[in-house]
């Protein structure tokens, strides 16, 4: 019956109207053409650009944003900072390697660095010697005064770390007229 699986190929009537037909059920936002239109063996509708399923209901894998009229758009995930190419279907999020952010999987997330096929490495900044959690790219942390190190987490030469407040202080001014005396 046309309009469902058992009639002549695709051709349009009211699904259902044999015996033993079935409606195409296709779905009207991934259809190309008429909705009651469809395969008469398979049940398969005629999708739009990248849509997939027997209904047209969804999209092919590295596609998303099932739109009516236009079909799929591709999901252009960063080969570098994407573990794969498909997307979430609606969003278009892509699946991001560890320490990697945006929806393409484009960048560093805040406190990593060196952007790259592994991903982003943590940047470890000493959150007391630090300026910030976000480091330089080649990972050497910012420190406040006082504090040295690739991750800050020292005191510089002349400082101390007061146990009050787990900050490097400078050494009162006699250790200094002391250490010009020796040196």
């Amino acid at each position: 019956m046309p309009g469902a699986h058992g009639g002549p190929p695709l051709r349009t009537l009211p699904a259902g109207t044999g015996k033993n037909d079935k409606p195409c059920s296709c779905n009207p936002v991934g259809t190309s053409g008429d909705v009651n239109e469809c395969h008469p063996q398979t049940g398969h509708c005629r999708c739009l650009s990248h849509v997939t399923g027997r209904d047209c209901g969804s999209c092919e894998v590295g596609f998303f944003n099932l739109q009516p009229g236009v079909g799929c758009e591709r999901c252009q995930c960063n080969p570098i900072g994407s573990s794969s190419l498909a997307c979430h279907p609606v969003t278009g999020q892509c699946v991001c390697r560890a320490g990697v952010e945006g929806r393409l999987c484009d960048s560093c997330r805040m406190g990593f660095f060196g952007f790259s096929s592994r991903g982003c490495r943590a940047c470890n900044c000493d959150p007391m010697g630090s300026l910030s959690m976000q480091c330089h790219n080649n990972g050497t942390c910012r420190c406040r005064q006082g504090f040295v190190g690739y991750n800050c987490d020292k005191c510089e030469l002349n400082y101390f770390q007061s146990r009050a407040t787990h900050q490097c202080e400078e050494c009162p001014v006699c250790y200094s007229l002391v250490k010009k005396q020796v040196s």
